[in-house]
Parts: C-alpha cells; sequence; structure tokens
C-alpha cells in the first residue's frame, strides 16, 4: 500500500541521516586535540601575558590583570552595576 511504502521511504530517510551523523561524530572525534596534564597548564598559565585594567585594587584582586588569550566574566547581583 502507498502508506507502507511512504514508511519504508521514511525508515530509509532516517536510517541515511543517521549514517551521516554517525560520521560527522566519528570525524569530530578522529581530529587531534591537545590534551595537557595540569602541570603543563598550570606552567602555561605563569608564563601567559598579564593585561592591567587599570584599576588597582582589581588588578590586585586578579593576580596583576587578565590573562591574554582567556575570557574573564565579571557578575554580582543585579543593581552591582
Amino acid at each position: 500500500t502507498k502508506h507502507a511504502e511512504r514508511e519504508r521511504e521514511r525508515d530509509t530517510q532516517t536510517t541515511e541521516t543517521l549514517h551521516e551523523l554517525d560520521r560527522r561524530v566519528a570525524e569530530a572525534l578522529s581530529r587531534q586535540v591537545d590534551v595537557q596534564d595540569g602541570l603543563a597548564l598550570f606552567n602555561k598559565l605563569q608564563t601567559s601575558v598579564l593585561l592591567p585594567t587599570g584599576i588597582g585594587t582589581l588588578d590586585a584582586l586578579l593576580g596583576g590583570g587578565l590573562r591574554e588569550g582567556q575570557i574573564t566574566e565579571f557578575f554580582g547581583a543585579s543593581p552591582s552595576g
């Protein structure tokens, strides 16, 4: 019947989509990832460039300023500015 034919077609499309998704995931997982241990990351942190904010107390809290190449987010209560 036409209903059964549409079901088979949909199943075929679903299977093809899943195979494509599986291929993409396998490709993404196969890429080289730079994995470092904690000591290597710590050493990298110690040698990173500090960018002073110009606000003495904030720079003191940050250990000298913001670190180059990193994302820093400041947040606080809603009325804090």
